[in-house]
């Protein structure tokens, strides 16, 4: 199937975050931490680990806060020039923060229920109007259609470069005509 289909083109957009001096202070005080624990301990590492991911968690929200400005400058061209546009997001916060500048944009979140995300999904589809799906990369990465539109953005990336390969996909499938 894929070979039917266009190829994708990625671009990365780099953007100066505004919350720089948070980041930075957060950041710093992680590898400070890190330092301190000095660990061989194989419990000691266990419990490391969890708090490690709860830190990088907290760097990747304040990144994303920090790419905001940009990003809904850039949301504003695509949908301003007619196009649609899905953008996957990790943190629920960032979705809010979106929909406060989009109020027309349509969601498919964790939480939405089944109802709310498939009349989502369908009128991104299939209502011109629609112009914008935000997208929790979880709840809207795997098993949905969004070839309406062949632009895909993401303001923060999953863990690992197959989620992001599968969100792309959801708009890289059957039926799609353009490049996504």
């Amino acid at each position: 199937m894929a070979k039917d289909l266009p190829e994708k083109q990625r671009q990365t957009i780099l953007c100066e975050i505004t919350t720089r001096e948070r980041y930075n202070k957060v950041r710093d005080e992680f590898v400070e931490y890190l330092k301190e624990k000095g660990c061989d301990d194989v419990e000691v590492a266990k419990k490391l680990r969890g708090e490690i991911m709860v830190k990088m968690a907290e760097l990747k929200k304040i990144s994303a806060y920090g790419k905001l400005n940009e990003a809904k400058e850039f949301i504003h061209q695509v949908i301003d020039s007619g196009e649609k546009l899905i953008v996957f997001v990790i943190h629920h916060v960032i979705v809010d923060e979106l929909k406060k500048e989009f109020p027309k944009a349509v969601t498919v979140t964790g939480r939405d229920n089944t109802d709310q995300k498939q009349a989502s999904i369908d009128g991104f589809q299939n209502n011109p109007e629609v112009k914008l799906i935000i997208c929790n990369i979880k709840a809207a990465g795997v098993g949905i259609t969004l070839t309406a539109s062949s632009r895909v953005a993401f303001i923060e990336y999953p863990w690992t470069y197959s989620d992001c390969v599968q969100c792309e996909d959801r708009a890289y499938m059957s039926g799609q005509k353009n490049n996504v």
